[in-house]
């Protein structure tokens, strides 16, 4: 590559830095969700053995909402800073070499999408996660009402709708919000 072309130390060094924060959150990402499992099957045990029909169960849901949002920000993270590195630092990093493999990259995308590629792994990550979310609300709000309704009514409906509305919104825009991409000059 010629002098002239290449980017600057600096631009380098920026990259880099980015790229390292992309993989501590992907890092940080799976251990919350490890500590997750941990913490909610521990508090659920003992809610469960110890504490039978306690209503403080109640506060299971909300620690496992709690643990999806961390995990919501953190993969909101990663896009930003990967959208941020496609859209700014590539751009300024292209050679004729660097635009070559990055317009195999996209193609080689492309069509691995038109073939029907689906990413199970990622997908089985997000489902199973508030899968156990949905599992925990459900175990807790079921202790509470099923011996005796140990709280009012309205208080169980309150928590309900509260729990729900978190879930809701963060399931929306994890699988159903189309992702805006920055307009640039070149598109």
């Amino acid at each position: 590559m010629p002098e002239h072309e290449m980017p600057s130390a600096s631009l380098l060094e920026y990259f880099r830095v980015l790229r390292a924060e992309i993989v501590e959150a992907q890092k940080l990402r799976v251990q919350v969700g490890l500590a997750k499992i941990v913490f909610l099957g521990t508090l659920l045990g003992f809610f469960l053995k110890d504490a039978k029909g306690d209503p403080a169960v109640l506060i299971c849901p909300f620690v496992a909402l709690m643990f999806d949002c961390m995990v919501f920000g953190l993969s909101f993270n990663i896009r930003d800073v990967g959208d941020f590195i496609r859209d700014h630092i590539e751009r300024e990093m292209r050679s004729e070499v660097a635009t070559h493999y990055a317009e195999l990259w996209q193609t080689h995308r492309r069509r691995r999408d038109e073939r029907g590629f689906r990413d199970w792994g990622r997908i089985m990550f997000r489902v199973r996660s508030y899968g156990l979310s949905l599992l925990a609300a459900g175990v807790s709000f079921f202790q509470v009402v099923r011996p005796k309704l140990l709280i009012p009514v309205w208080w169980l409906i309150v928590l309900l709708v509260i729990a729900g509305s978190g879930w809701g919104m963060l399931i929306r825009l994890e699988f159903f919000q189309k992702r805006h991409r920055t307009p640039t000059a070149d598109h």
